[in-house]
């Protein structure tokens, strides 16, 4: 499992590392969206710094997209944070954004700089 889910007060923090499949992010977004508080979350942070490769294809993006519109009748407010400089997995958060018409991702290059628009919105 290259991934852990820490739990904050507001939201959630997915910290990846290494080779990362389709179907660990997958499992990564049930487990967000099992979490007896989602309904009041506020963000997930998926932090990509420590990865290596992500392999998510299309499916994999559709099935993401398809949870998470589905998730917005539970909770429409929460955000989607993204943390990574990879222009994989930048391209991935722009195609999935297209599919959704959610909300975009919101990309940070650094855990800091989400950390600081999680305490700005407050």
């Amino acid at each position: 499992m290259p991934y852990e889910i820490i739990r904050e007060p507001q939201g959630i923090h997915k910290r990846f590392w290494g080779i990362v499949t389709a179907e660990e992010f997958l499992s990564s977004v049930g487990k967000f969206h099992s979490d007896p508080r989602f309904e009041n979350i506020r963000y997930t942070i998926n932090d990509f710094t420590e990865t290596e490769a992500f392999t998510m294809g299309e499916g994999g993006i559709l099935d993401t997209a398809a949870i998470n519109i589905g998730a917005t009748f539970v909770n429409p407010k929460y955000r989607i944070l993204a943390v990574t400089v990879d222009p994989v997995i930048i391209a991935m958060a722009r195609k999935y954004d297209q599919i959704t018409q959610m909300p975009p991702i919101l990309l940070f290059a650094t855990l800091a700089e989400a950390r600081e628009w999680v305490q700005s919105s407050a």
